[in-house]
């Protein structure tokens, strides 16, 4: 019978834990129309879906208020005037959502409201008498560790107009616009009954502190060109456009230890 004194005990090596890295990425994308309603304003690039989120994650802005939706007159018409605010802070490209709302509705332009009460144009023509809207902003992506990220986008744009015209997209970081991140796009003219057409994609490295956020902005020198979704087709078939996807990747190996 073998024996093992204290000291023998305390010689024997502790079995390690086990643990296991896992990558730190994600994959969001939008499937709305995004509008541009003035050429004096910038707009933040918004998601609706969540693909993959492991480390990295959206964030979303709301806010809750009173108003109608008309043309100024009483008829049907894109102009939102808001009597009072509930809560939170009116933005561009908010998603309305309340009794009646079309789906996909959001704010354009500002009126004579830039945040509160007052008034604003938002992107789908109806006839909506005083009732409660709820809009929320989806356009943060906050990473939840320390170092250097690749965002990378690809983004439909049409133009509607007869005339090419010009877009620019870059990045925010914590609501402060990034140095040197600008890109500008060309995006062809109308040809014939089909709108003109072109993905606007390429990647950016920077490095973020956990709990940091990036945002994608876009300006349009003309209101005729948009971000399209497309639904899926037939003859033969194929899969839906998304207007929006972005993808985020730690730049090293995997990280996080569990």
């Amino acid at each position: 019978q073998n024996q093992f004194s204290l000291e023998d005990v305390q010689t024997i090596p502790a079995i390690p834990t086990p643990h296991m890295s896992r990558p730190i990425y994600g994959a969001f994308q939008d499937n709305t129309n995004q509008l541009d309603g003035s050429s004096t304003s910038v707009y933040p690039i918004r998601y609706d879906t969540t693909d993959y989120s492991q480390g990295i994650r959206v964030s979303s802005d709301a806010a809750v208020f009173v108003g109608t939706i008309d043309n100024g007159a009483g008829l049907s018409g894109t102009v939102l005037t808001v009597t009072s605010v509930t809560s939170g802070t009116i933005t561009l490209g908010m998603v309305l959502t309340g009794t009646g709302v079309t789906n996909g509705q959001h704010v354009i332009a500002y009126g004579t409201g830039s945040g509160g009460a007052g008034t604003y144009t938002v992107s789908d023509a109806q006839l909506l008498t005083s009732r409660t809207f709820t809009g929320t902003l989806i356009s943060k992506l906050i990473v939840d560790n320390p170092g250097a990220y690749n965002f990378q986008f690809s983004i439909q744009f049409a133009n509607t107009s007869a005339n090419a015209h010009d877009i620019e997209l870059w990045f925010r970081k914590n609501g402060v616009d990034v140095p040197a991140s600008n890109s500008r796009y060309t995006i062809p003219s109308k040809h014939g009954s089909i709108n003109g057409h072109l993905i606007a994609a390429l990647n950016y490295v920077i490095e973020l502190a956990a709990n940091e956020y990036m945002e994608l902005m876009w300006w349009s020198e003309d209101s005729a060109v948009f971000i399209e979704a497309q639904a899926a087709k037939t003859g033969p078939t194929r899969p839906a456009i998304p207007s929006v996807i972005m993808t985020a990747s730690y730049m090293s190996g995997p990280t996080i230890i569990s």
